[in-house]
């Protein structure tokens, strides 16, 4: 632990680098990535999958104090930038932005329905879908508020690309308001513009000039030489694309297709509704597909032989990546992961119509997926006894699969 201090640490050789090519600034982050990494190794089971997901999963903000100005130029976004004031603010991009609302979820008072297409969407859905994107033009308005209120001096104001007709863009915001101030036309190096101003403008100072004969930079040897030619990345294929019958067809007579939106409609709504309380889960959604996802996956978590499945502990979507011997490079996303001291569960879920009714008769590709994950998950745990298992969703249903029949499928793979 303490070497991995000093590497990655200020005084260490990797630290040392990264402040060289990062600028000082980057320090606090540097200590607050080590800090997590050492946190994680006293409460977790090391492993670089668990660690990124440990991070991802977890509310990190790192505030520091802002240095004055100085001689330099600071990037940063509006948010960033509220409560510091500079001589010269730029504003570079105030183009056209389109109000979207990306959360499949949507507020309407005390609740939250899932929103329909435009199409489909009935009238007090599109007031509230209008009422939210109002709320997001309001926020834009304010930041514009907080971006041009930090120049002390100068405040440049552009945009590239469409401005847009609606007159909504921050771009055109501005420009109308400058309009109105009688605001006088200037010509910059760049284009035709406005320039409005107004008191007592301070003296630019004399910038020196410089020497005749500067000494020359001395460049180290990596600098001038050619970069070396990288290799070409290493193919990465998925546990789900190892060949096989995945007998995904046939969903209430539907095609391939629409059975493979079944089953990411049930992937979404477990992941989703598990985290909820059980009387929450009783609001279905107005569309068919996704109210029929609904009730299968309300079907699963309500039978109590599954609860320790998504009991709290248990983590969910793992990615996982390793090489496994035949086939190189493999990386997967394990719906359900269970881990305790001595054992790892990998629980995939599977929405096919028909349930096969022993572990035998599963689908060639759903146990070479399943093998593969067993190979993956032994390199990161190689003290745990590693168990796969399916849980059909159709009949509220966990198969646990031995471990011969998967590894045995896993083989057929790497076969000629």
């Amino acid at each position: 632990m303490t070497k991995r201090v000093l590497v990655l640490g200020a005084g260490g050789m990797i630290g040392q680098k990264l402040l060289a090519r990062l600028g000082t600034e980057a320090e606090d982050g540097i200590n607050a990535l080590l800090s997590q990494a050492l946190a994680y190794e006293k409460t977790e089971i090391p492993s670089l999958t668990g660690f990124l997901i440990w991070m991802e999963t977890d509310d990190l903000e790192i505030k520091r104090q802002m240095d004055a100005a100085g001689d330099r130029i600071r990037v940063m976004t509006v948010h960033g930038s509220k409560g510091l004031e500079a001589p010269i603010v730029i504003l570079p991009d105030t183009a056209k932005r389109t109000v979207q609302l990306r959360d499949a979820l949507l507020p309407m008072g005390e609740t939250a329905v899932w929103k329909s297409a435009a199409t489909d969407c009935p009238r007090a859905m599109s007031n509230a879908l209008e009422a939210a994107k109002e709320r997001q033009r309001q926020e834009r308005d304010r930041l514009l508020y907080v971006a041009m209120t930090r120049a002390e001096t100068w405040l440049i104001v552009a945009a590239a690309g469409d401005l847009g007709k609606d007159g909504e863009s921050w771009y055109a915001g501005v420009e109308t308001a400058m309009s109105a101030a009688n605001a006088a036309p200037q010509t910059f190096a760049f284009g035709a513009g406005l320039r409005y101003e107004s008191g007592d403008w301070p003296r630019v100072a004399a910038v020196p000039e410089p020497p005749e004969d500067p000494a020359a930079v001395v460049l180290p040897a990596w600098a001038t030489c050619p970069a070396a030619a990288l290799p070409a990345p290493a193919e990465t294929r998925a546990p789900s694309d190892l060949g096989g019958a995945h007998a995904l067809a046939g969903m209430l007579g539907q095609d391939e297709e629409a059975a493979k939106r079944h089953g990411t409609l049930v992937h979404l709504a477990l992941e989703r509704l598990s985290d909820l309380p059980e009387a929450a889960r009783d609001r279905r959604p107005g569309d068919a597909l996704r109210a029929l996802a609904h009730d299968e996956a309300c079907a699963v978590l309500a039978n109590p032989g599954l609860a320790a499945l998504f009991a709290p502990g248990t983590l969910s979507e793992v990615a996982v990546s390793a090489d496994v011997p035949g086939l190189g490079r493999m990386h997967g996303v394990i719906d359900r992961l269970i881990l305790d001291e001595t054992r790892v569960l990998a629980v995939d879920f599977k929405t096919n119509a028909t349930v096969p009714d022993r572990p035998d008769a599963t689908p060639e590709a759903l146990l070479r997926q399943m093998g593969a994950y067993a190979e993956m998950l032994k390199h990161l745990y190689p003290k745990h006894e590693i168990e796969t298992a399916i849980l059909w969703t159709r009949s509220a249903a966990l198969m646990t699969l031995p471990h011969d029949l998967v590894t045995a499928a896993l083989a057929r793979t790497t076969s000629p």
